[in-house]
Formats: C-alpha cells, structure tokens, sequence
C-alpha cells in the first residue's frame, strides 16, 4: 500500500460499527467505535491486507464494492468508504456505480431477495449471507434492474464473489 499513497478521511459503516480513519501512506489512524485506531497496512493479495496492530499480525479480506470496500476480520464484515470523496467538486470525477453486488464475506448464502428482471429500489435487500452465526444483508446502492443472479441460498461463497449483475442500462451514477 505505501507504493501508491492514499490520503483522506474515510467513514466505517455496518454491523454495529461506526468510525472516522485516516490512510496516510501505510498507516492506518483514527476512531473505530470510540477506541483509538493505529496500525501499519501493506496488501498481501488481490483481497487481501495484512494489518500491524500492537505487534499481532492480523489479515483482513478485501472485496471493492461502488465508492468502497467491504473489508472482512474475524468474521466481520464492515463497509469503509471515503468520507470526503464527493468534496473533490468536478461532477466528471463523480464514481461510475459497479454493475454488481459482491459477497462482503466468506460464507453461505443465507437468502437471495431478488430474481433477474427484478427492478429493485435503492436500499431494498438484494441477498444475504451469513458466517458463524452473523448474516449481513446486502442492499441496492441506487435504484436497479437485476441482470443475472449467480448464486442461490445455500451456496458457499467468498468474500468478493459477485453475487447479482445489473442491467447495463440501468446501471449509472449514484
């Protein structure tokens, strides 16, 4: 991560968990509900980053979802996003939406909401999966026509697998 710096403020959201971190080269600072956050960054694989926290070495999955990333440790799974990235200003720099919904976790699929053709509203669940004992839904980002859906409930998956395609034409900025 420190070959290509990143720089900014970035929201955590999900699963009971809310925060405000900090990505300056390869360390990572901040607030994640409430407790201090400090660790040292560097990716391990294509979905994966090896976090230094207190001397642990802790590997966290990684999946690129929209304007984010579902990043699952421990089997949790936590949506971080840029807090600051609509500041930039030129509407041309605005994110294109990804034309899928990926699995925020290894697991199984614990429920599909939707079927290809399905025009699913902004918010409304698309699919759910759970691991030990967690289920996280998975939501429209913006409103959307289902396109494909690639897994059924009971079907293992892992964390990035995309689980349902969108309609090219339905598909566009947030």
């Amino acid at each position: 991560m420190s070959a290509h710096p990143v720089h900014g403020r970035w929201k955590v959201a999900g699963a009971h968990h809310r925060g405000d971190l900090a990505l300056d080269g390869d360390l990572l600072h901040g607030t994640l509900d409430g407790a201090k956050v400090e660790a040292r960054c560097a990716r391990a694989g294509d979905h994966e980053v090896v976090l230094h926290v207190g001397g642990r070495r802790v590997v966290a999955a990684v999946a690129k979802q929209g304007d984010g990333w579902w990043v699952s440790l421990g089997g949790r799974a936590v949506f971080v996003a840029r807090a600051d990235l609509h500041d930039v200003g030129a509407a041309s720099s605005a994110p294109v939406a990804d034309p899928f919904a990926v699995s925020p976790m290894t697991g199984l699929v614990a429920k599909v909401h939707v079927a290809p053709g399905a025009v699913v509203a902004k918010g409304a669940p698309l699919f759910s999966v759970e691991a030990m004992k967690m289920e996280y839904v998975v939501r429209a980002e913006r409103d959307v026509v289902v396109a494909e859906v690639r897994a059924k409930a009971g079907d293992r998956v892992q964390v990035g697998a995309v689980i349902v395609t969108f309609r090219e034409d339905a598909v566009g900025e947030k």
